[in-house]
């Protein structure tokens, strides 16, 4: 933004620049042209008077062997020039000699230095011009008395201006009819100026409609933002500002668009945890119903099974409550700390990880006795600083799944533990591997967002609230570990946790 508003001021200042220059360069001519048609009032050459000289110097040369005509011409140039003229041969003696009536009159001879040319003679040798115009004397040039002045002509083109052609407004000195002098010429107009109201015009014009427009390309985008956000305000969860710009605005922009599809996603996912848990609450209470009616009317052999299905439920649900509490907990102790993990409150102890291990596995044994469980442990596993129920929950939950999205029966689940040393540090790795349906990268993206299932279906097999991956996650992170997880759709998937060892 900052070099839009840069181009925006140089421009400005380009536009004002040239207003200033085009008007400079008009009054400019127009002072030119008022002194040219002044002198061309006057009757007399514009300056330089060095030009003049040459042109005179080679027009006498024409003359300088015929004595009679060359003071003819040089009385002629010393009355049209106002001029004191003299040529003298080599040697030094006047061949011609004229002075102006003005230069004796009362303004008194000119003070300024003679200039002096050579005209070149016939035989090669060189003759001097020497001339002295009038209007170089501090006095400053004689007025005119209005009567007409005798051309100067030698034959070729009239005065020029200096050495190029002869300039606009310049006195013309050709003869009129018989020799006479021609009509003095008219005294041109200057061109027309621009005035400076309307360069100050031009200024506050480009000024005005660059600034609004720039204020255009500011206002437009902040008010589509402004009304993409009050959209969202009132509920509207698709509402977003969808700009594709690359400066601040459009970084602002794109962090709404972020910020919304974020707490779209939290409230979306609030209302399928509410819908999961009204479904996975209500399924068990239900069963606990017909077994209690079934105890109450059927025969003790029969009411001692219903109770063991009761209990079962009940677990079912006190897990459930467990899930929700604990992923409240979570969501409420969330927070940076040194170690990048959460503020997850961990009660540390020393933990004989085999011991945990076996808990975890007598635990799957007696919930899923139909799956298969290879358990490959190595000899020596290290110990580790944790909280054990965590720990434990963690695996605990690593196994569930593994158990839920393998639907092939006789397929196997495989748990693995072992020692590893990366970086100089010593680690825990345990690994969770399936034969299930595997996760596509799509859902890989979305694993560990809370309350996200990989089957949208809410069936007893697959029931949960979408937790288990989660808490799974924070667990090893408060403890200082990872949780990764590696799977190919339809041929499986494998969670590894790594915690650091101990001793």
């Amino acid at each position: 933004m900052a070099l839009r508003i840069y181009a925006i001021g140089l421009v400005q200042f380009v536009i004002v620049a040239v207003v200033m220059e085009v008007d400079h360069q008009a009054r400019e001519s127009a002072r030119r042209a008022e002194q040219r048609a002044a002198l061309a009032e006057q009757r007399r050459p514009s300056p330089p008077w060095e030009g003049h000289g040459r042109f005179v110097a080679e027009g006498l040369a024409r003359v300088i062997d015929d004595p009679p005509e060359l003071q003819r011409e040089v009385d002629r140039i010393a009355e049209a020039f106002h001029w004191s003229v003299e040529v003298t041969d080599p040697n030094g003696r006047v061949l011609a000699r004229a002075t102006s009536p003005e230069t004796s009159g009362p303004h008194g001879p000119p003070r300024a230095k003679p200039s002096t040319l050579p005209i070149r003679m016939r035989d090669g040798r060189e003759a001097r011009l020497e001339y002295t115009p009038r209007g170089r004397g501090p006095e400053g040039p004689p007025p005119f008395d209005g009567a007409p002045r005798p051309n100067v002509s030698f034959g070729g083109p009239p005065p020029m201006n200096g050495d190029g052609p002869p300039a606009p407004g310049a006195p013309s000195f050709a003869r009129g009819r018989g020799g006479a002098p021609g009509p003095p010429p008219a005294r041109p107009g200057p061109p027309p100026s621009p005035p400076f109201a309307l360069a100050v015009a031009v200024i506050l014009v480009v000024v005005g409609v660059s600034s609004w427009l720039t204020a255009r390309s500011f206002a437009r985008p902040l008010s589509s933002l402004a009304a993409a956000t009050r959209a969202f305000g009132k509920g509207e969860l698709d509402a977003r500002a969808k700009m594709s710009r690359v400066d601040e605005i459009g970084e602002v922009a794109q962090a709404f668009d972020d910020m919304a599809d974020r707490i779209a996603t939290l409230l979306l996912a609030e209302r399928e945890l509410l819908a999961n848990v009204s479904h996975e609450l209500r399924t068990p209470l239900a069963r606990i119903r017909v077994a209690l009616d079934l105890a109450s009317e059927a025969d003790p052999r029969t009411a001692v099974e219903s109770f063991a299905e009761i209990a079962q439920d009940l677990a079912e649900l006190e897990r459930i409550v467990d899930d929700v509490l604990a992923s409240a907990r979570l969501a409420l102790d969330a927070g940076p700390r040194s170690g990048g993990a959460t503020t997850l409150p961990v009660r540390a102890e020393r933990v004989d990880t085999r011991a945990l291990l076996d808990r975890s596995v007598g635990r799957f044994h007696t919930a899923h006795p139909e799956r298969i469980l290879r358990v490959e442990l190595s000899d020596t596993l290290p110990a580790i600083e944790a909280d054990p129920v965590l720990v434990r929950r963690a695996v605990d939950n690593l196994l569930d799944n593994a158990h839920k999205y393998t639907d092939r029966q006789d397929a196997s689940i495989v748990l693995r533990a072992r020692g590893e040393t990366k970086g100089g540090e010593d680690a825990l790795v345990v690994e969770v591997e399936d034969e299930g349906i595997g996760i596509s990268a799509e859902d890989q993206a979305r694993l560990f967002e809370p309350f996200f299932r990989v089957d949208r279906s809410r069936t007893r097999a697959t029931g949960g609230l979408g937790l288990g991956l989660v808490l799974a996650r924070r667990v090893a992170e408060a403890h200082g570990g990872t949780l990764t997880i590696e799977s190919q759709l339809g041929k499986g998937t494998r969670a590894r946790v790594r915690l650091p060892a101990v001793g």
